[in-house]
């Protein structure tokens, strides 16, 4: 089978970048032929830093071209056309698979116009989550999405395909919104080889620490962007009560809008955190494998949680145990408590008292680290969500085109 794997990143270094390339190595691997089409990139200029004046008409501009977007956007997409269509032509596949984005389906409609099936992967329900999650619905001079416009182009987009993929059920309920004749599958996040390596035992463990200038008994992490989302304010409450523990040391690795607030919220209790900043993915396996535990504290919202987090499953793959608030899909990732734990609610005292117990037990922190990784290995790896996608890929390019996508 010819798949044409389509997507819009123009960072290669996003995570969901990588996941792209990581699920068209695990299709090839049976005898696919995959080809991954992505757009050019030009290389990024060197800007001085404005002062002044200068600064001042900068930030104007870009408050503009924040709010002009969409429009640039629209514009690029509807260029992305030909070019689509000319690789289309030139590869021949069997089916497209292309990657869900806001305002982009080009690589959905030059499928349509060469007569080739299309599955759209929607690793987020771009409406929903540019009108609720996105750093848009954060920023002071956010992006503007025109009332209806991004779900207009989402539900446009979504119809013209054969099949759909989420990768939560709560990210299916909010594609199922817009009553299309289309099936929604789902078929969550895995992780690359990289996370399922040998597991450190407790003196390697304790020389790999050192290296960082760790030396207590125990590693507590976060990983992430930082962004308000991500539970920042309740992380930093959970530090700060655990600061005077003498057994226990927090690391941080990653950015965001929320990082300098939180380090500065911190005070003198800053001193038992190491801070790594941004790191390569690939070195994520490797710290992972410090931690003994990884947090991933999600606040309440009234929006339903479509995520799929990542670092969840490469955390529970890498030993470290995972306690994550109970949102969306996270539970089942956690195997409803087997494989991790699933704190029950928001306030700092639990969260505390959730992470002694385990720091109490180690009998129980060895077994949730043992079966979260079993659980991986055998569920949530790449090569088993390419294994489900191939499936509906297959039964697409059977179909051939059909007129799916009529609202019911």
């Amino acid at each position: 089978m010819k798949i044409l794997y389509g997507h819009c990143l123009s960072d290669p270094n996003h995570p969901a970048a990588r996941m792209v390339h990581s699920i068209a190595e695990e299709l090839r691997k049976p005898g696919d032929d995959v080809q991954v089409h992505e757009p050019e990139v030009a290389p990024r200029k060197t800007e001085q830093k404005a002062t002044g004046i200068a600064a001042s008409t900068g930030k104007r501009f870009q408050r503009l071209r924040n709010f002009l977007w969409f429009a640039k956007t629209i514009r690029h997409d509807r260029r992305a056309l030909e070019a689509d269509i000319a690789a289309i032509k030139a590869f021949r596949p069997d089916v497209v698979l292309a990657r869900h984005d806001a305002y982009r389906g080009s690589l959905v409609r030059a499928a349509r116009a060469c007569g080739v099936p299309v599955v759209v992967y929607a690793d987020a329900p771009v409406a929903h989550e540019t009108r609720h999650w996105s750093d848009d619905s954060l920023a002071a001079s956010k992006r503007f999405h025109p009332p209806g416009l991004v779900e207009y182009y989402e539900k446009r987009h979504l119809a013209m395909s054969s099949a759909i993929v989420a990768v939560s059920e709560p990210g299916k309920r909010c594609l199922e919104a817009y009553g299309l004749d289309v099936p929604i599958t789902v078929i969550r996040n895995g992780v690359d080889e990289a996370f399922l390596g040998e597991l450190p035992g407790p003196d390697r463990k304790r020389q790999m620490r050192l290296q960082y200038g760790i030396d207590t008994p125990f590693l507590a992490g976060f990983v992430g962007t930082f962004k308000p989302f991500h539970g920042t304010a309740l992380l930093a409450e959970l530090m700060k009560r655990t600061a005077d523990w003498t057994d226990l040391r927090w690391i941080l690795v990653g950015d965001g809008p929320r990082k300098s607030e939180l380090l500065r919220s911190l005070g003198e209790s800053a001193s038992q955190v190491t801070d790594l900043g941004r790191q390569p993915g690939h070195r994520l396996p490797e710290l992972y494998r410090l931690m003994d535990f990884a947090v991933a504290p999600y606040p309440p919202s009234e929006q339903p949680f479509h995520f799929c987090p990542l670092k969840i499953l490469e955390a529970e793959a890498s030993g470290a145990v995972v306690l994550a608030s109970a949102r969306g899909d996270i539970p089942a990732l956690l195997g409803q408590g087997a494989c991790g734990v699933v704190v029950p609610d928001d306030s700092v005292e639990t969260w505390a008292a959730s992470l002694r117990s385990l720091m109490n037990d180690p009998e129980r922190l060895r077994k949730l680290s043992l079966e979260a990784r079993e659980m991986i290995e055998n569920h949530y790896t790449w090569n088993n969500s390419a294994r489900n996608l191939r499936i509906i890929l297959e039964r697409a390019a059977e179909s051939g085109v059909t007129n799916r996508g009529k609202s019911r």
